[in-house]
């Protein structure tokens, strides 16, 4: 696969953090895995998932009985809320946790595929894939996808495509 483009902001943070935690490699994504490196507590919690972080210590309340692909799915959710989200959502603004809830859910295709990991991927073979990083076929389409748009994404070459006369430069 032709990794050449520039990897989103999202994407950029997810693989900063991952490194700097040692997860390097597709057998490091495990639930607990992850969670042993960012120093997360996992409590069972069969309602509505969330998370919390105070000073340095970070908890997630998560349905443990859930299948495991669904359970590192919701996980994943709530990892963005603890790397990228500050405050408490009950005390914020309806639209601003919708939002925050829709870049969760962007989220979980970064951070169960990560940017840097991507030279792992097999773009004609999804299932390969999608069993490698053990996520759902629907998920790992998605993120190929959304791989193979970026590829044309450089700086500059958006705007070069579309203006031919900065192409000069």
């Amino acid at each position: 696969m032709n990794h050449s483009y520039v990897p989103s902001h999202m994407e950029e943070q997810i693989s900063k953090e991952y490194i700097k935690r040692d997860i390097l490699k597709p057998s490091d994504l495990t639930v607990s895995n992850i969670a042993e490196r960012f120093g997360i507590e996992i409590f069972h919690y069969p309602y509505a998932s969330f998370s919390i972080k105070r000073k340095n210590q970070h908890f997630m309340f998560l349905d443990t009985g859930l299948p495991t692909m669904q359970f590192k799915l919701l996980f994943s959710h709530e990892l963005c809320h603890i790397i990228r989200h500050a405050g408490e959502q009950d005390r914020i603004p309806p639209s601003f946790k919708e939002l925050q809830e829709w870049e969760a859910k962007n989220f979980i295709k970064y951070a169960t595929i990560p940017y840097h990991m991507v030279h792992y991927v097999k773009e004609e073979d999804i299932s390969y894939t999608a069993e490698l990083f053990d996520v759902p076929l629907p998920l790992c389409k998605e993120r190929l996808i959304n791989l193979a748009g970026r590829k044309n994404y450089k700086k500059g070459s958006i705007f070069t495509h579309l203006v031919p006369a900065l192409s000069c430069y």
